[in-house]
């Protein structure tokens, strides 16, 4: 196997060896790589758009011919961001800020479809969106930038900008399997847990909780 131990300076000695000579604590490197699909920057920033729309956006009207997909924020990073990504690859949008000062943006109807199209090809039998199964064909780099994506969405964003806890919170177990997947394959360690309902909260919640290197 291939383990390292800490030395006293914080270093480690990475080493091949048997088992049986493992140190008591051993670190294993975190890695993992998937030569998948080749993605223009144009693609990317779609996809980027539709990790938005899977965490804290929704869809309006699930017709073949008028899908709308719509947002509304309060955090000013969040509303820049969103504007940034739509103007990136061509799109347009409609915005307005209601009483409670609530910035709600609304996508032009050709980015709209796109959208739409990747989180529920299906629509006009069920109208709910998914992270398909696809993203795990990426390539590892772009499966990691897109975890990320999400997780400033529908994270713990500002604790992972400190250096601290990196996890992505969500009611739906199979966005959650998927980002898993993706991390798994673009060399992340992650961690699965449920938060069964309690209180105010009506949901059970599954967070997954990211880390760049682990023992």
């Amino acid at each position: 196997m291939y383990f390292g131990a800490r030395k006293h300076d914080g270093s480690f000695n990475w080493r091949f060896d048997t088992a049986k000579n493992m140190v008591a604590t051993p670190y294993f490197l975190t890695s993992a790589c998937k030569n998948g699909w080749d993605l223009t920057e144009s693609q990317l920033n779609l996809y980027r758009l539709v990790m938005a729309t899977q965490a804290d956006g929704y869809i309006l009207n699930w017709s073949k011919t008028a899908s709308q997909v719509r947002f509304h924020f309060t955090k000013e990073r969040k509303i820049q961001r969103i504007k940034y990504l739509i103007e990136n690859i061509g799109g347009t949008y409609k915005e307005f800020v209601d009483k409670e000062n609530k910035t709600h943006i609304s996508l032009d109807r050709d980015l709209s479809e796109s959208i739409t199209e990747i989180l529920n090809p299906n629509r006009y039998v069920t109208n709910y969106k998914e992270l398909p199964i696809d993203f795990v064909n990426l390539k590892s780099e772009d499966m990691k930038t897109l975890v990320y994506e999400y997780l400033f969405w529908d994270g713990r964003w500002e604790n992972h900008m400190l250096g601290k806890s990196s996890i992505i919170t969500s009611t739906n177990e199979h966005t959650i399997d998927i980002l898993q997947t993706m991390c798994c394959l673009s060399g992340l360690r992650t961690n699965k847990h449920l938060e069964k309902a309690k209180g105010d909260y009506k949901s059970n919640l599954w967070n997954l909780s990211i880390f760049e290197n682990q023992d």
